[in-house]
């Protein structure tokens, strides 16, 4: 299929998600560098510093150093990489210590997301231990933002609107929700801000910040 996509339609940028545990192996990455796409990413999350949370978020045993390994034989071919880092109440309460290991261990992967959590599918089942309001963790996120910058990485915001980030977080907040999925409050009407917000997400069962508001300033 990337083959196809290479050939097909060279100009368009492909973006592909994966787990990264199976680029442990030699044959898997190699199959992947041979493609030779020239706008080609892998999305690839690490939940934590620590292997075992990782493991227990993800609920698979030795994930971390799978996932870690994948990435750097990923590197090693010289193939883009984004680190993704999905916040909810099991990783945001760690993402200072989460990266700070990325932009020690890992600057050269080419981009850190830090992502808002769409509360849709096993996220559902499982609300009551992921939900987190994303205000309890802005100042938390502001310093790992800080942090992954300073050690000159490409490092996003995904899926959170302004009023709940840090002033200082919103040069690197973008609009990432899709377009079929992605909504407003009545009160967002009349923010200074909506055009640059990302908005929220529609889709699954929707959790509201205690902090949304319009900006007025």
């Amino acid at each position: 299929m990337l083959a196809e996509c290479r050939d097909i339609l060279p100009a368009t940028a492909i973006h592909v998600l994966s787990n990264g545990r199976a680029f442990a192996r030699d044959s898997v990455v190699a199959a992947w560098a041979q493609v030779e796409h020239p706008d080609l990413m892998v999305g690839i999350p690490i939940y934590s510093a620590i292997d075992y949370v990782h493991d227990y978020v993800v609920q698979a045993r030795n994930a971390f150093d799978e996932t870690v390994l994948g990435i750097l034989k990923l590197k090693d071919k010289k193939q883009r990489v984004e680190i993704r880092v999905v916040l909810h109440a099991i990783t945001a309460p760690r993402i200072v210590e989460t990266c700070h290991w990325l932009a020690r261990n890992l600057p050269f992967v080419d981009h850190v997301a830090l992502m808002g959590l769409e509360n849709t599918g096993f996220a559902i089942a499982n609300a009551e231990q992921l939900w987190i309001d994303p205000i309890d963790y802005r100042d938390l996120l502001a310093e790992a933002v800080e942090l992954v910058a300073s050690a000159k990485m490409k490092v996003s915001v995904y899926n959170l609107p302004r009023c709940v980030l840090s002033r200082s977080t919103w040069p690197y907040a973008v609009q990432s929700i899709s377009d079929w999925k992605n909504g407003y409050y009545a009160q967002c009407e009349h923010c200074v801000e909506r055009e640059r917000c990302s908005g929220f997400f529609t889709s699954g069962r929707p959790r509201r910040s205690r902090a949304i508001k319009a900006i007025l300033a």
